[in-house]
């Protein structure tokens, strides 16, 4: 069930030829990432600021090649009278983020690839990052791992192949719920893998994800109807790199 059978059309594809972007003339094209690339969001102000402070969190630890320095100027900010407890969230989130490189030089040695698996490139390196990164806002979403999958996935699927039995969904390394009252609801989910593998790898895990991305945002839009709905999806392919998708209902083509 590749992603172009399941009415999902990727506006970052770069291929001209061999890819849905055939399929549209070059006006068409630039109107559809016009139209869609104007629903980015924005982060807030108050975050938005740290930004500066982070490259130079970088910076030092470029510079210096190690992150004694890099630490002691986040002591600094936090230190600060004026931080915010937000602000304060996201120095953590960045000390974080220090100590992981830190800590995990043998899993980030590309000499070592062979040694390390996929479930410790997700959840050993990447699970802390998306914990602080939720605990900035009091954990709203909450984190399930473990490979397991949506329920509406599997009614997708099983939609699709009616003779057959005992049908299960797409499994995701990574879901990110959102709880209310008894209910869990989907909002993003992201897939994983260690930094150097086959093109093809990453090109079915972003498939994959497309696939999920919809059917996040179609089983939104059946509980939260005439409104502006995003789901995301997260793909994780080389060090330290985040690939993310919005959805917005009239995408699906």
């Amino acid at each position: 069930m590749k992603c172009g059978l399941s009415n999902v059309l990727d506006l970052s594809e770069k291929d001209l030829r061999h890819s849905q972007r055939a399929l549209f003339t070059p006006d068409t094209w630039n109107k559809l990432n016009s139209k869609y690339n104007s629903l980015m969001i924005s982060p807030t102000d108050s975050l938005a600021s740290l930004k500066d402070s982070w490259e130079m969190i970088s910076e030092l630890c470029i510079v210096d090649k190690d992150s004694f320095k890099a630490k002691k100027y986040i002591s600094t900010l936090e230190s600060s009278a004026s931080a915010t407890r937000d602000q304060l969230r996201v120095l953590d989130f960045f000390r974080e983020i220090i100590y992981l490189l830190d800590s995990k030089q043998f899993m980030l040695n590309k000499n070592n690839k062979a040694k390390i698996s996929e479930r410790d490139f997700s959840y050993q390196l990447w699970l802390p990052i998306f914990q602080k990164v939720f605990h900035i806002n009091n954990e709203i979403i909450r984190i399930k791992v473990g490979e397991t999958v949506l329920s509406e996935s599997t009614e997708s699927k099983a939609s699709v192949y009616t003779d057959s039995r005992n049908i299960v969904g797409f499994k995701v390394d990574m879901r990110f719920l959102l709880d209310f009252e008894m209910e869990e609801f989907d909002v993003a989910c992201a897939e994983a893998c260690i930094p150097i593998v086959p093109e093809a790898k990453i090109q079915h895990d972003m498939s994959k994800l497309l696939r999920e991305g919809k059917i996040m945002q179609t089983a939104a839009l059946n509980v939260i109807q005439n409104s502006r709905v995003f789901s995301w999806v997260i793909q994780i392919s080389v060090h330290c790199c985040l690939s993310k998708r919005a959805f917005e209902p009239a995408i699906g083509l």
